[in-house]
């Protein structure tokens, strides 16, 4: 398993370069969408964590990958640095480690809502508009639909979580009644 440290540190500077960018979320999406493609070719796997072929070789070959992508520049060059140090696994993790940065970076909270049915967009609206009054920053909201809350909703905004389910409430008036814990 790789170090958590060793994959924020990474995550950290990619994060930098990629919010210097224009449009940061669009060059994330397609920075990870070349990594993802490497990451799901077995054999790409298993080239790159084969410590018999030599890291010269590994470069050579990832090089010529990322132009037949037209892959070029700073991100070229910072997945070279990583096959460079032996540091192919922390591809695997540095996807929502650097999303993390980024977004701290951007000034982006990620709000995870889980609601009983699907909602319209003016509602989609009025939520994103709360969680940025509340919050101060941009809002990324994602949308989960589960029947089993019943009713309300439940938010997680980073570490916080704000559950004003039905399902909850319920569970909570039956452990007064019963006097479990």
């Amino acid at each position: 398993m790789i170090e958590k440290s060793i994959v924020n540190k990474y995550a950290k500077t990619l994060s930098v370069i990629i919010a210097e960018e224009k449009k940061p979320e669009e060059v994330f999406t397609n920075f990870f969408n070349v990594v993802d493609a490497i990451c799901k070719e077995e054999a790409s796997v298993k080239f790159f964590q084969n410590p018999s072929i030599s890291t010269n070789i590994k470069i050579e070959k990832l090089s010529l990958i990322l132009d037949e992508l037209k892959f070029k520049g700073k991100y070229k060059n910072f997945l070279l640095k990583v096959i460079k140090n032996n540091r192919f696994k922390i591809l695997f993790y540095l996807k929502d480690a650097t999303k993390k940065y980024l977004y701290e970076e951007l000034g982006i909270v990620e709000v995870n809502l889980i609601v009983p049915k699907p909602i319209s967009k003016t509602t989609e609206k009025k939520f994103i508009e709360l969680f940025e009054k509340k919050s101060g920053k941009k809002v990324k909201l994602n949308i989960k639909v589960d029947k089993s809350i019943i009713g309300g909703v439940v938010a997680r905004i980073g570490s916080l979580l704000i559950d004003g389910s039905v399902k909850t409430k319920i569970f909570k008036i039956k452990e007064k009644l019963t006097g479990e814990l």
